[in-house]
């Protein structure tokens, strides 16, 4: 488990730092496919919910749910958000942890629906918070978007 960790950790770190290298090299930003808006100042925000099951919430219908608030970013549009669901174990083969939901300026919500079955994974069932604990899953993402003032 400690090596798992030791991995997530480091592959986390690794894309952090790519993510700023890029931003800070980069002069020109445009996000394609946006509403017009007056501001030219764009920013990205990246973040990481707590690893267990203390950012997640069970539905109680097969579904796990974590909210993610992105305030201290101060987005003035809708950003565009990307997720990834970090694990030791089993979040491969989950359903919805790319997919965020309910995106506003100031938060979002990924939920996780069941696992996946392929030729190589045949289980079944729903996730749990005992998943979640188990395998320490994280929910890593960032966010560009327009703010106020560069």
């Amino acid at each position: 488990k400690q090596w798992y960790q030791r991995r997530v950790r480091g592959t986390m770190f690794h894309v952090l730092v790519s993510t700023l290298l890029l931003t800070l090299v980069s002069t020109d930003t445009l996000i394609v496919g946006s509403k017009t808006h007056s501001s030219s100042c764009i920013r990205t925000c990246l973040g990481r919910t707590p690893a267990g099951p203390e950012s997640w919430k069970d539905l109680g219908t097969g579904l796990l749910e974590v909210t993610v608030d992105m305030t201290e970013c101060n987005f003035i549009t809708t950003p565009i958000v990307t997720t990834s669901l970090e694990r030791l174990h089993l979040a491969s083969y989950m359903t919805g942890s790319a997919a965020p939901c309910w995106v506003d300026n100031t938060q979002f919500t990924v939920y996780l629906r069941g696992y996946v079955v392929t030729s190589s994974f045949d289980a079944y069932g729903t996730p749990t918070l005992a998943d979640a604990e188990d395998n320490d899953w994280a929910v890593s993402w960032s966010a560009t978007g327009h703010i106020e003032k560069c």
